[in-house]
């Protein structure tokens, strides 16, 4: 009876191998989806971005001194069999300049002086849904910024789940290459503390500046829309980062 006992069990594990190598092999197709939509989705931002212009609420142009980088450092995780596709990501963005306020209605003690902020994220990237077409893209970020700008000054912590929809415009001609499109489609939870875990009432980033309402990304440019009515437009200058910002 005890050989009998082993031999059924040896016989269950060989079974149940057997089961678990046929899912394993599934995986790929399961996934191919959701791979691909991770994929465009780190082609896309993956990079050193530079502000190009920022546009007042008027339409006018920014009319004082400005600067923005931005590195966007990616790594893609295609190989987990059975938690499917991820990515990862290190993001640098520092800008500087002078504050104008056609752009903004800032304290009138800063108004016209010199400005710096500085922020660096993480960003854990998954496929919320995928599809031939395109898909809805979780990005999670965990952001640590300090400028000059009240409340950034005493330094500021962001947990966010943004929602970004990830579309394939068709070609225009067959066999024609079309860059995807990533685009802003809501907000899921967030907090903001300062650096000691303290809670940020998210009312005082109103009077630090605007609030995103869109954001596209094709090819390399990258345009965000606010709330106040500006916005800027911002171009890739090329797919890698310095080795520091990775």
């Amino acid at each position: 009876m005890k050989g009998f006992g082993v031999s059924l069990g040896v016989t269950g594990a060989v079974a149940a191998s057997l089961v678990i190598a046929q899912l394993i092999t599934a995986q790929p197709a399961k996934f191919a989806a959701e791979t691909r939509a991770v994929a465009d989705t780190t082609s896309t931002l993956a990079g050193t971005w530079r502000l190009k212009q920022r546009l007042n609420p008027d339409g006018t142009p920014y009319r004082s001194k400005l600067e923005g980088v931005t590195y966007i450092s990616m790594r893609k995780m295609t190989a987990a069999t059975t938690l499917g596709p991820s990515a990862t990501a290190n993001v640098y963005a520092k800008e500087s300049g002078v504050l104008d306020e056609h752009f903004f209605d800032y304290p009138k003690d800063i108004v016209g002086k010199p400005f710096e902020m500085e922020s660096n994220s993480t960003w854990l990237v998954h496929a919320m849904t995928a599809a031939a077409d395109g898909g809805q893209i979780s990005v999670k970020t965990h952001t640590i910024a300090r400028g000059t700008i009240p409340p950034f000054n005493e330094g500021t912590v962001l947990n966010a789940d943004i929602r970004y929809n990830l579309t394939r415009p068709a070609a225009a001609r067959a066999g024609a290459a079309v860059a995807p499109r990533l685009q802003f489609a809501n907000f899921g939870p967030v907090s903001l503390t300062d650096l000691q875990g303290k809670e940020v009432a998210m009312r005082a980033m109103t009077k630090a500046c605007c609030g995103m309402t869109a954001f596209a990304v094709t090819g390399n440019t990258m345009e965000i829309s606010w709330d106040n009515g500006g916005k800027d437009t911002w171009t890739r200058s090329g797919t890698t980062v310095p080795a520091a910002f990775r």
